[in-house]
């Protein structure tokens, strides 16, 4: 049984690396996920998570750090919304033709031009520290707050796209006409649109979800298999995660299926930012049974990491310990291989800076890390050397 938590390397000084590190390894952890993630500017997506990557010098200082403790750490990689600026043509488009902001990851030009060239660059960068674990992607499929309230996008290129996958589907137009008996057909591939909801049509609308299911595994191959051309090691994982919630969706809704992209990676794992505030105990650990047995079928017999924060997600008010150590006690009696504990140092850009800056002007949140709740470390210290 492993166990680890979160550390955001740029939310203090550097001079605390060192006893910050050693205090995670005489907690018990096993190793740490570091992000690198400055204040978010509104309006823009510069500046986010991927400075883990960019500013490799003072990655590879704290992972220096880590190894000095004892520990070993994930690089972590935020969506890829987050990784700068997005050309116009590349971005996604939703069903009513507003563009957004970030990537569209079924865009194979951008795919090749921006993202696999930063996951090649951290392979090359990171591979040969000692102290270094492999990449951790958070959140890469997420089902986005949105106009059409899932993760789609409709821009040229995808129309384009699924017309060519439709024509490899049913070979011709005919073929199609007759699966969606319609009583006036289409005279030609080009002359097919992707629904908007299943209300539409549903059978184009499950060939919509089939082919997007398919680009989504296409991003997850494509990522892996770039990294993999510079890093060969093994014991460097590329570990999949994302919240609860999406493990629950149907590819119908989504045209996301799990099952089909953690094929390409070395571990899963399924998180929980649960509002226990609202949510009683039994209902509580009732979910992370859910949680646990969902994400161990997904897994496949893959590793499976279970990941729960323990302040809630609105408010961030920590909950008691002994749920937390009830959380996490359930999580390994169900299966779980590894434990993930959110978090022992972070801020959160969505905050802004109400709780004071520390010593380099950086906004610092205590109320989300375990380095200010002595309580809960308390706790979790004793949990981890029962389990062991």
């Amino acid at each position: 049984m492993e166990f680890g938590t979160w550390y955001q390397i740029n939310c203090e000084t550097e001079d605390t690396w060192r006893d910050d590190f050693a205090r995670i390894r005489d907690t018990g952890f096993d190793f740490v996920v570091l992000w690198n993630m400055p204040s978010y500017r509104p309006g823009t997506w510069e500046g986010d998570v991927t400075q883990v990557v960019h500013q490799s010098a003072k990655t590879l200082r704290a992972l220096d750090e880590v190894g000095r403790a004892g520990l070993r750490a994930s690089l972590g990689v935020w969506h890829p919304y987050c990784i700068g600026r997005v050309p116009a043509n590349h971005r996604l488009r939703w069903a009513d033709g507003a563009q957004g902001d970030g990537p569209n990851i079924f865009n194979e030009q951008w795919i090749r031009r921006r993202w696999l060239p930063y996951v090649r660059k951290a392979a090359k960068r990171f591979a040969g520290h000692r102290a270094y674990r492999g990449l951790y992607f958070d959140d890469t499929f997420p089902v986005l707050p949105s106009r059409t309230g899932s993760y789609l996008s409709y821009a040229p290129a995808d129309v384009r796209r699924f017309q060519a996958w439709l024509r490899r589907r049913y070979l011709g137009i005919e073929n199609l006409n007759m699966r969606l008996k319609l009583s006036k057909g289409y005279r030609s591939f080009e002359a097919v649109r992707p629904p908007r909801s299943p209300q539409q049509c549903l059978a184009l609308w499950t060939d919509w979800t089939d082919a997007r299911a398919e680009w989504c595994e296409d991003f997850a191959r494509l990522t892996c298999e770039a990294y993999r051309t510079v890093d060969g090691n093994a014991a460097h994982e590329l570990v999949l995660s994302d919240q609860d919630y999406h493990m629950h969706c149907s590819p119908l809704q989504y045209g996301v299926d799990y099952r089909r992209l953690v094929r390409h990676f070395d571990r899963f794992e399924i998180y929980m930012a649960a509002d226990h505030t609202r949510v009683t105990r039994p209902m509580l650990l009732a979910d992370v049974r859910r949680v646990v047995d969902r994400g161990l079928e997904i897994a496949g017999g893959k590793p499976f990491q279970f990941h729960t924060w323990f302040a809630d997600p609105v408010g961030y008010r920590p909950m008691r310990p002994a749920l937390l150590r009830a959380m996490v006690e359930c999580a390994m009696e169900r299966g779980a291989q590894v434990i993930e504990v959110y978090t022992f140092k972070v801020h959160d850009w969505r905050l802004g800076p109400v709780r004071g800056r520390t010593a380099d002007g950086l906004p610092c949140f205590r109320e989300v890390s375990l380095k200010h709740n002595p309580r809960m470390l308390r706790c979790l210290q004793d949990l981890i050397s029962r389990a062991r």
